[in-house]
Formats: structure tokens, C-alpha cells, sequence
């Protein structure tokens, strides 16, 4: 995310693949344009979001949103402050882990050797990140210090995993 490593347009580990079920850009722009197309999204909702950032270069602030609000946590605040730290981080990665181990047993049962290439783990990514519950995210907000009006805010329609994934 902080824009100086380059990526391939086009990965050879994707060369035979139609579709991903993830977004995936090779450029330093990504931030910029992702916001864009949320805010442009979120625009057509008529919703209102503000987005918490850490503090990371790439994070820049673009101009003329309409329905997005920037908020930057302050420095070394991160880990305290950040929902995804408080909790969803970890129950993410402990679902993938277990997606992981399960192909490992079976694959070991039958003698043969795991080999995970960048789309199987591309595909266990977006499993175990769609598994996570759009309450285990609220509870992680509430943690760190976020707290609802009301139980509305806390809902699925509010909290959207999707929105978030691609902050992960």
C-alpha cells in the first residue's frame, strides 16, 4: 500500500485465470481510485461513510468527495485504536489458517504434497474474510472505542465486510 513496489499488470500466476474474486490492481494509484469508486458508489446509496485510516503514506486524502469522510488516526495509535487490530484481524486469520490445515490433512491423507499457489490462497482469502461476521466487525468498533447511538448502527446493512475487505 505505500506505492513504491511495482506489480505486474498481468502476474504469470494469473495468466490462465478468467476472473478473481478479489480486485486486484498493479499501480500507485489504487488507493486514490478505490475510494473514488466507493465514494461514487456510496454517493448513489445516499449513504454517508467516514473510512478510519491508519496513518500510512499511501493513505492520502482525496479532494471533492461526496459521500466519504476521511479520518486519520494519529500516529502510534494504531494497534490501540484500529478495529480491524482489536480482534478481526485475528479471527480472519484463524479461519484462514483452519481453511489452510484442513487442505493440508486432506492432501497428506492422501500421500501428496500441498502446494498453494497466489490464487488458492487469493480463494482462501476471500473465504475466510466472507466468513467473518459483519457482529464480530461491530464488536471490534465497540472495543476500540467506537461506540452506536444505537443497535441500528451495528447491523449487517450498516457494517458491510465487503466495503471493508480490501482494507485488510
Amino acid at each position: 500500500m505505500s506505492g513504491n513496489e511495482k506489480k505486474s499488470k498481468t502476474p504469470l500466476c494469473f495468466k490462465s485465470v478468467k476472473s478473481l474474486r478479489v480486485q486486484y490492481e498493479a499501480n500507485t494509484t489504487v488507493w486514490e481510485r478505490h475510494i473514488r469508486k466507493q465514494d461514487f458508489q456510496f454517493s448513489r446509496q445516499k449513504r454517508n461513510v467516514a473510512i478510519i485510516v491508519d496513518n500510512c503514506t499511501a493513505h492520502n486524502q482525496p479532494e471533492n468527495l461526496k459521500a466519504i469522510e476521511i479520518v486519520f488516526l494519529p500516529p502510534n495509535v494504531t494497534a490501540l485504536l484500529q478495529p480491524l487490530d482489536q480482534g478481526t484481524i485475528c479471527d480472519f486469520k484463524r479461519k484462514y489458517k483452519k481453511m489452510v490445515v484442513k487442505d493440508l490433512i486432506k492432501v497428506l491423507d492422501r500421500n501428496e504434497k500441498l502446494e498453494v499457489s497466489v490464487l488458492d490462497a487469493i480463494n482462501y482469502e476471500h473465504k475466510s474474510w466472507s466468513s467473518v461476521s459483519s457482529r464480530s466487525v461491530s464488536n471490534c468498533f465497540r472495543h476500540a472505542g467506537f461506540i452506536a447511538e444505537s443497535e441500528e448502527i451495528l447491523s449487517e446493512d450498516i457494517i458491510d465486510p465487503e466495503s471493508l475487505e480490501t482494507l485488510l
